[in-house]
Parts: structure tokens; sequence; C-alpha cells
């Protein structure tokens, strides 16, 4: 059960991400462009689930 509680918050946080990223607040805040953003989404995942 905890395991699936975590995966729909990580799930609702990605959703959160992609949300900012069309909306080009990352842009804003990042620098980066549309692609560059989606392209760093699996690192940023990855290093949230292994730390």
């Amino acid at each position: 059960m905890r395991r699936s509680r975590s995966r729909r918050c990580w799930g609702a946080e990605v959703s959160a991400v992609m949300v900012r990223i069309q909306q080009r607040q990352a842009a804003e805040q990042t620098g980066l462009d549309d692609a560059q953003a989606y392209g760093e989404l699996p690192a940023l995942l990855t290093h949230g689930l292994t730390t």
C-alpha cells in the first residue's frame, strides 16, 4: 500500500512539472526551453526515487 501511495505522489509531481513546462514557467525560472526541460525530467525523477 505504501508503494502505491508513493507512485501516486510521484505521478502528481511529474504532472505538475509538465504543466509548468507547458506554461513556460520552467523556462522563465531555469532558462531551459521545453525540449531541454523535458529532457531533464527523467533525471529529476530518477534522482528523486533513488535518494
